[in-house]
């Protein structure tokens, strides 16, 4: 589990940086493909197996942070706070919105 953690982590902060257009990326099996994981320590290997890339698995958000694995669900929730929207990506349905506002409650928008 925290190998899925980590790999879908680092997933979500490649995708949300849109500025790297230099980056290569390929696609595979409908997923972007992206950049290395640098290992400076053989232990990684005991989380994230020895043959795993960074993958792009959703795109299109401001500025999304969390994020969190919820494995009874297999769901990765997390938020885009200029959006004010919590999002949910499965492996089945890919990214889906899961809260909309997800809790910013103030009659003054973008505070």
């Amino acid at each position: 589990m925290k190998a899925i953690t980590i790999i879908l982590l680092l997933s979500i902060l490649t995708g949300c940086n849109n500025t790297q257009q230099s980056t290569k990326t390929t696609e595979v099996n409908n997923y972007k493909k992206v950049g290395t994981i640098e290992r400076l320590d053989s232990s990684i290997n005991d989380i994230i197996s020895p043959g795993a890339q960074a993958e792009i698995i959703a795109e299109g958000f401001d500025w999304s942070e969390g994020p969190v694995w919820v494995e009874s669900h297999k769901m990765l929730l997390f938020s885009d706070v200029p959006r004010d929207t919590i999002f949910k990506w499965t492996e089945e349905k890919g990214k889906e919105v899961y809260l909309t506002p997800s809790g910013y409650t103030d009659s003054i928008p973008g505070r």
